[in-house]
């Protein structure tokens, strides 16, 4: 389905080839997240980064890109394709990109997206740093310090009582912690802040969820599928809770990328990009980027 502003695309074909393409491109990108490496295993590393990307690019979508131009897209894929780091393929580097696990979950939070936009001009902006990441409660005074009356919990303020609580009705929740994607039950994937850990099913507690939330974390765009093609995992759960954007990593991120990508992103919203513009502008000229903007863009 083509528009003047956005492409929605189906991801149809060779499943199995593809979706073991994304793994070995995730592993690529796991490997390289931080890690010092001799120069020659980290060329190496780089050059199968690469050969990943381009083959996942030409199985995906090659045979649609004559259609799409230029255009946003709008990506719809099936299974485990769900979790591919849509901005490391060359087509969509500097390309915004919204992913969604289904077309009616990405109309639904459009929806609400248009639907809370004047009245969550005025929500609060709630900026979370879990413990033990040495870059965390800097990136969260930096993310802060773009929003005009930021709710800042760091140290032993950042408990998950007091995270949902700030997060209900915020208009952008940003939450730096480290994070846990569970393959056995996604809904008990967790955030990990101050005195235990904030899982998948806490959020779809929360009363009125916030419109955008952006999870400075390794793995946690990750989404299992069960029978009937059903994507289970933190972007889903917080997308069934009523939560209108996420942005999330599917693989490991390097401490002082993923603050870069994040202050960015952030400094790009406040200029007024919609979400999937701003990751597209952040992740720009940073080596692949395993962030993804899930739900509506």
């Amino acid at each position: 389905m083509v528009t003047d502003r956005a492409t929605s695309v189906v991801v149809l074909g060779d499943r199995s080839t593809a979706e073991e393409t994304v793994r070995r491109l995730r592993a690529d990108l796991d490997a390289q997240a931080g890690r010092a490496m001799p120069a020659r295993l980290a060329a190496v590393v780089r050059a199968a980064t690469r050969q990943d990307a381009d083959r996942v690019g030409s199985m995906v979508l090659d045979p649609v890109l004559p259609l799409v131009g230029d255009r946003d897209l709008v990506v719809v894929p099936t299974g485990l394709l769900l979790t591919t780091p849509w901005h490391a393929l060359p087509a969509c580097a500097s390309r915004p990109v919204t992913v969604a696990p289904s077309v009616g979950v990405w109309l639904a939070a459009r929806r609400r997206l248009n639907a809370s936009r004047p009245a969550a001009e005025s929500a609060a902006v709630t900026v979370v740093a879990g413990p033990g990441i040495p870059r965390g409660e800097a990136e969260a005074r930096a993310v802060a310090s773009l929003h005009r009356g930021a709710v800042v919990l760091t140290g032993p303020e950042a408990t998950p009582a007091a995270a949902l609580a700030a997060m209900a009705g915020a208009r952008l929740a940003h939450i730096a912690a480290h994070g846990q994607h569970q393959t056995e039950n996604p809904l008990f994937s967790t955030l990990e802040l101050a005195g235990g850990p904030l899982m998948g099913y806490d959020v779809q507690e929360l009363r009125t969820a916030p419109r955008t939330v952006v999870l400075s974390c390794c793995d946690l765009g990750l989404t299992d599928v069960r029978h009937g093609d059903e994507a289970l995992g933190m972007p889903t759960a917080l997308l069934a809770a009523g939560t209108a954007t996420v942005v999330a990593s599917v693989s490991r991120v390097a401490d002082e990328a993923a603050t870069e990508i994040m202050v960015a992103y952030h400094r790009a919203v406040v200029a007024g990009r919609p979400p999937a513009a701003a990751l597209a502008e952040a992740v720009r000229g940073n080596q692949p980027s395993s962030f993804v903007c899930f739900g509506a863009g």
